[in-house]
């Protein structure tokens, strides 16, 4: 059968009951598991990003584990001050094919124009190691476009013969 042991040190013991041609015998072992690396891959920024609109930021936490994926939480910030909004989270557990990882996304809004760097940090688990982000992505923010709706409060039509004007 197969166990996935967690980071750490874990006593095994093995115990054979012996039968007519040999002894019982038990056998007891220390082992240690280290935790393994992640790495934080590239932020996308996605939307517009505007004063008060939500924008998001989406990552993927990537580990060469062949095991379960990450469960630890990732946090946002801009220029240093968290982003707090809800994070939504993706786990894909190793396949064949691909290692463990886990997707991380925040809509995250700012009150004020500016450029902003956005960084993440991943706080690791019993498995994994913490990471933060090796780049930061860049958004600019804007004041959203204004909007103006003109209604004329009176209209004045001109003919040849008379002048009509409608309030």
């Amino acid at each position: 059968f197969l166990v996935q042991l967690t980071g750490g040190t874990h006593p095994l013991q093995a115990n054979y009951l012996g039968d007519t041609s040999f002894n019982a015998s038990t056998s007891s072992k220390s082992i240690t598991i280290t935790k393994a690396t992640t790495t934080i891959g590239p932020l996308l920024v996605s939307g517009q990003a505007t004063v008060g609109t939500p924008f998001g930021v989406n990552l993927t936490v990537q580990t060469i584990s062949n095991g379960a994926a990450p469960s630890g939480t990732v946090s946002f910030t801009a220029n240093g001050s968290p982003l707090s909004r809800t994070v939504s989270y993706a786990p894909q557990n190793a396949t064949v094919t691909s290692p463990a990882s886990l997707g991380a996304a925040i809509n995250a809004t700012v009150s004020t124009p500016g450029t902003y760097s956005i960084s993440a940090n991943y706080n690791g688990d019993i498995n994994y190691l913490s990471s933060t982000s090796a780049s930061t992505a860049s958004v600019v923010v804007k004041y959203p476009s204004p909007t103006l709706t003109l209604t004329p409060s009176s209209q004045t039509i001109t003919t040849s013969s008379a002048k009509y004007a409608h309030y």
